[in-house]
């Protein structure tokens, strides 16, 4: 009987020591899987820091080139006149001189005509010199036009290159709103990941008196948990969208998971009216998050887009 006892005691030791050995290895598992997410997220991110560097390097090299085409082209083309009005003036010298030789000592006729000949030249001549004058202002209006264009390039660029340096992510303020269900079901799931990148956002729930002092200006960018009714539609979201037409820089996050929370019908139409973007799994609203903050920060606010 002993014997029987300890024999069954021994079995569940080894049952036991088999099941902490198969939890160890799933928990490592899927810790191994979350670390390997995070640093492909971590290398997208480098990868297009690097890809920007490289088009702002391009694009500088670029006007470089431009700008010293445009110098040479002025010097030829100034070389090009003085040159002209130089051999133009010897050829008429030369030809008022032939015509004065053969006038004086030979033919009586073209000595009769002599300044008839040298009225028909002068003319000509200055004729000549007044289009190459307006070919010269249209030649030197081109190249000033041209060098506003590339000037306006430039600081557009450079705009740009100060956005994206100073549009980081991380240092954005979120915030998400939504029934309190889906908060919750975010807070312990869909946000794991985007509160290991982004700081922790705000949540404001429907229905709430936070909800109806809801200031827009707070933040840089609204997320918002789509909830639909059976025909696809969001009257909450469409009072959102109302109230982020006074503050047409302000971008939309509209986090919809599986066709059952599709956004539809007059919801979608009055969507199209906002500056949004959408987002339908945990990774596109991280990445998403990404894209909306740094749109928003690199874009001006339409002058047009005012609240009736």
């Amino acid at each position: 009987m002993k014997y029987d006892n300890i024999m069954e005691m021994r079995q569940v030791k080894h049952i036991l020591a088999f099941t902490l050995f198969c939890l160890g290895t799933l928990c490592y598992a899927q810790s191994t899987k979350d670390n390997a997410k995070l640093q492909a997220i971590e290398k997208h991110y480098e990868y297009l820091e690097n890809e920007m560097k490289a088009q702002r390097d391009a694009i500088q090299k670029e006007n470089e080139t431009y700008r010293k085409f445009i110098q040479e082209e002025r010097v030829v083309h100034r070389e090009f006149i003085e040159y002209t009005i130089k051999i133009g003036g010897g050829f008429i010298a030369f030809v008022l001189g032939i015509l004065t030789f053969w006038g004086f000592d030979t033919f009586k006729g073209i000595r009769n005509s002599r300044t008839e000949i040298e009225s028909i030249a002068t003319a000509k001549f200055i004729e000549y010199k007044e289009q190459m004058d307006i070919n010269t202002k249209l030649y030197e209006a081109q190249i000033d036009e041209a060098k506003s264009k590339l000037v306006a390039a430039e600081q557009s660029y450079q705009k740009f290159i100060n956005y994206y340096s100073s549009a980081n992510p991380r240092t954005g303020r979120f915030v998400v709103i939504g029934n309190a269900e889906r908060l919750q079901q975010m807070k312990k799931n869909d946000l794991y990941r985007f509160v290991q990148i982004f700081n922790m956002p705000d949540f404001i729930e429907l229905g709430s008196e936070e909800w109806s002092d809801f200031d827009p200006a707070n933040y840089d960018l609204v997320i918002y948990r789509s909830n639909v009714n059976e025909k696809g539609e969001d009257d909450k979201l469409e009072s959102l969208i109302d109230l982020l037409k006074l503050h047409p820089d302000k971008p939309l996050l509209v986090y919809a998971k599986g066709q059952t929370e599709f956004i539809k019908g007059q919801t979608d139409q009055r969507l199209k009216e906002s500056f949004f973007h959408m987002a339908n799994t945990p990774v596109t609203l991280i990445d998403n998050t990404i894209t909306s903050y740094r749109v928003a920060k690199m874009v001006e606010p339409n002058p047009h887009q005012k609240l009736i």
